[in-house]
């Protein structure tokens, strides 16, 4: 009778817990945004998760983050306040926007899929950029007026 080695038995273990650990959700690791603009991010899926929900929250622990937006199986478009989220089926991607972006937005966000147990998720870190300002204060000085006067009409000197 054949009996497994030690070797390939670590062997097995390890690829059987890598099998386990891979996540069928992907993201951007980090993305970019400039404040008062709009932040799209796009997480994508393996196929047979075409039905599940999708969800984007914030929050350095995933545990414990806020979902901002969700979508469910008979919903594929979300808005909520400024962030919504849409998933594209037929191409397993979900894409995340944030519209009028403020600095405060800036931090760890997860984009994820909803199943029985334990969701699946990936981790995206989002900076936001100050926005350009209008630079200086507006300097109002009196400014000479020139007045155009026709030769007939002008007044005698």
């Amino acid at each position: 009778m054949w009996q497994p080695s030690l070797l390939s038995c670590f062997i097995f273990s390890h690829l059987f817990i890598a099998f386990l650990g891979s996540s069928p959700v992907t993201g951007p690791k980090a993305v970019r945004g400039q404040e008062r603009g709009s932040l799209a991010v796009q997480c994508r899926y393996t196929p047979g998760w075409e039905s599940h929900g999708k969800w984007w929250c914030r929050g350095a622990d995933w545990g414990n983050c806020k979902i901002l937006v969700q979508t469910t199986a008979s919903e594929p478009e979300v808005k909520r306040d400024r962030v919504s989220i849409r998933d594209d089926r037929e191409n397993r991607t979900f894409t995340v926007t944030t519209e009028e972006l403020r600095l405060d937005d800036a931090g760890i966000y997860w984009c994820g899929i909803a199943r029985v147990g334990t969701d699946h998720a990936e981790q995206v870190s989002v900076t936001v950029d100050p926005g350009k300002s209008l630079g200086g204060r507006l300097d109002c000085k009196a400014q000479p007026i020139h007045r155009l006067v026709h030769p007939d009409t002008a007044p005698e000197t």
